[in-house]
């Protein structure tokens, strides 16, 4: 125990989103996860929702992902949206700073720009993954836990 102890409050408001892309690949649905520098982790990059935060904003990804969130935002704003809710950040230690989870399905086919950071995962590798430490991003965790209860 420490004898003072306090946080500074931090407000936000501008609500974050995070997007997980569905799409049927040879039958078997599919899941878009993107990798993202996550400073202050172990491992340099974990795997996080297809979009997360503003498109193309995040100045530690090369220019080429960036470029490839901006046309994947576009892509994305027309999918069907099968799931999505608005969670505290953060547990809610953070003063009105929240989350919009969202789950969508694009259409067979639809052609998805990469910069060379997405992976399409199916559930059942999903359900392997999520075991393993430092591989998913808290964001993609939630994402996660929408779609096992959808399942």
């Amino acid at each position: 125990e420490v004898p003072r102890w306090d946080q500074p409050l931090m407000a936000d408001g501008t609500g974050e989103e995070a997007v997980l892309l569905a799409q049927e690949l040879d039958g078997v649905l599919h899941f878009l996860f993107g990798a993202r520098p996550e400073p202050g982790f172990g491992a340099t990059c974990q795997y996080g929702p297809s979009l997360q935060g503003v498109p193309g904003g995040n100045p530690l990804m090369p220019a080429a992902q960036r470029e490839a969130e901006l046309a994947l935002a576009e892509v994305s704003a027309g999918a069907e949206e099968m799931a999505g809710c608005r969670q505290s950040d953060e547990g809610g230690r953070f003063y009105r700073c929240d989350v919009r989870y969202r789950i969508r399905r694009l259409e067979p086919g639809t052609l998805v720009p990469d910069g060379g950071h997405l992976a399409w995962l199916s559930l059942g590798q999903v359900e392997r993954l999520v075991r393993r430490q430092d591989f998913f991003t808290n964001e993609a965790r939630s994402l996660i836990s929408m779609l096992l209860a959808m399942a």
